[in-house]
């Protein structure tokens, strides 16, 4: 069964974390919304390694939410998600 996305609803998530040094906001390899991501160390880093769960990320780190958070959100690609996008 899927299960519907309500942006506004944090409960939704299936995991915040803040984005690594590296994927920050001004580091010129930033996290930006539908990159694929994982969780290594605590933080989000970009790509995922062979072991990994992969997740999608849901906002950009340069963000007003994630700027004020500090948390990016990201959905797991081991859940029953239907994601679809503008292009």
């Amino acid at each position: 069964m899927l299960r519907g996305f309500d942006g506004c609803d944090p409960s939704t998530y299936t995991r915040t974390a803040a984005a690594a040094t590296a994927h920050a906001a001004g580091s010129g390899d930033e996290i930006v919304a539908g990159n694929v991501i994982s969780f290594s160390g605590g933080e989000w880093v970009k790509g995922c390694a062979a072991g990994d769960v992969p997740y999608i990320a849901l906002s950009d780190v340069v963000d007003h939410d994630v700027a004020s958070s500090g948390l990016v959100p990201a959905l797991s690609c081991a859940g029953k998600f239907e994601i679809e996008t503008a292009l």
